[in-house]
Parts: C-alpha cells; structure tokens; sequence
C-alpha cells in the first residue's frame, strides 16, 4: 500500500503537520465563520461520521473468522466479539451525538450496516488467501484498537474547551491546542466534562479508519477494480467529516487536522508492524 509507505506518510503527515503550524492561530477566526450548529449535514455527521471505525472493525472481525486454516476457535470468538462490539457502537453512536435521535432507528441502520457489511465480506472472502485475510485484518484491529486507546486518551489528559461552549462562556476561556487546558477545567467544573474534550478531533479520527478500505481490496482480488473509486471515496468522506466538526463547533480546526493525523500515522503503523512480522504483504499497491 503505497500511501502508507515511508515517501507518502511524510508527505500527507508533513503537509497535516504544515497547515497546523500555519493556520492553527486562526482556530477561533475559522470556526467563527464556519460555526452553524443547524446545519443538517453536520448533525448527520456527528452521528454517522465516525461510522468507518467500527464498519471496519466488523470487516476485520469476518476476515479473521475465514482466514481460519483450520477450526480455531481463538480466531471464530476473537471475531464474533469484535462484531458485537462494533455493533454495539454503531447503534450508540447516532443516540450519542443526536439528541432525540430515536433508538429503533439507530438500532436499524447499524444492524442493516453490520450485517449487511458482514454478510458483504464473508461472500467475497471465502476463498480468498487465508494468510492475506489474517495480515489484513490484523493491520484493521491494531489500527482500530490503538487509536481509540490513544485519541481517548489524550481527550481525557489534554482538556480543550469546544467552541459550542466557548460562544456560551467567554473567549478567555480558549487555549491554543498546545496550551493545557486543565486550569480552565478547574475553574468550570458546572460544565460537563464533555465539553472539554475538543483535543484532538475523535470523529475525524474514526472517519479516517476508512482507509480500511485498501487493506480489503488488497486481500480480495475481486474488489481490485474499485480501488480507484476507492482512493476518491477516502479523502472526500475525511474531509467531510473533519469541516462539519468545525461546523458544529465541536472541534477547532487544528482538533480535526491533529485527529486526522494520528489516525493516519496509527494505521501506518500499523501497516509497518504486521508487515515486520508477515513480510511478503505487497508494497507496489
């Protein structure tokens, strides 16, 4: 996978890095321009915009259950946990992030996409290279399980306050994405914690893991012809998601590009470490 080799990664992590350091001081100027929270498109994303995080986890979950040799059961029940897990995500997601968003319906859109995605895979996978469909997939789950660790993490150690709140509250209260907030937390402990968890960009960080999609093409020789559409369909669903965070004042523009970034870096790791341990995974892709 070309994009995540060591030319492309400190071109796309560079240049995320660039803009940063450029524009990361206009964090206040451009989410006042941006700020909308009734925009439809940005309620739509923060329920289902970080969506790719636990589709491609599922993904995983089926291709690690048919990259079985032989019965393995340790595969099979590491397999079925992951999809449970991601199922149960999908469907507190959307009720999460959309107030009032009905449970049946959440419920419904995340099984359609479950097991939909699901039953998608296991048809295309089935007779597949089993050693393709184990390296794959482990790239996807120690993709998927490091950056929530580590978004989550920085999320609770780094306390930013969201522009929603801030508008609400006073512009003293903003700190660089560099400045630590913890003082401003102390100060405002009447404010959910929530509302200080702008550093750096979780949504945009799962909207990311859509990257996934390489990885799947790659292991399934069948979807070799979308992945053209595929390398179009990536960058847009990103960028999307990343803007309506601003949009709904969630995060500030750095929040989403540092998100972006690290997501992007993870899954190069990723990348890196299994193909450290299962060498002959393909790099001309």
């Amino acid at each position: 996978m070309k994009i995540f080799n060591k030319k492309y990664v400190s071109i796309i992590a560079g240049s995320a890095l660039l803009l940063i350091i450029l524009f990361g001081g206009y964090d206040l100027k451009i989410s006042g321009y941006l700020y909308d929270p009734d925009s439809l498109l940005g309620i739509f994303l923060a329920g289902y915009g970080s969506y790719p995080i636990m589709l491609a986890s599922s993904v995983a979950g089926i291709m690690l259950i048919n990259s079985r040799e032989k019965p393995d059961n340790f595969r099979l029940y590491y397999g079925i946990l992951v999809i449970v897990i991601s199922y149960i995500y999908l469907i507190k997601s959307p009720m999460d992030h959309m107030e009032g968003y009905p449970l049946y319906i959440s419920g419904i859109v995340a099984t359609i996409l479950t097991f939909g995605s699901c039953y998608v895979t296991d048809k295309l996978t089935k007779d597949c290279d089993k050693h393709d469909l184990l390296k794959y997939s482990l790239i996807i789950l120690v993709f998927a399980i490091s950056e929530l660790a580590i978004i989550n993490l920085i999320k609770y150690s780094w306390p930013r306050m969201r522009y929603r709140t801030l508008v609400n509250t006073s512009e003293d209260y903003y700190r660089m994405w560099y400045q630590y907030g913890g003082d401003i937390r102390k100060r405002l402990l009447e404010i959910p914690l929530e509302e200080f968890k702008s550093f750096p960009s979780l949504h945009t960080a799962n909207a990311t893991a859509i990257f996934f999609l390489l990885p799947l093409s790659m292991a399934v020789p069948k979807l070799n012809t979308y992945r053209q559409a595929f390398h179009i369909l990536i960058p847009v669903w990103i960028f999307i998601t990343g803007v309506s965070r601003i949009v709904m004042g969630a995060h500030f523009f750095s929040d989403v590009l540092w998100g972006f970034t690290i997501s992007y870096l993870l899954f190069a790791l990723s990348c890196y470490l299994v193909r450290k341990r299962m060498p002959d995974i393909k790099e001309n892709e």
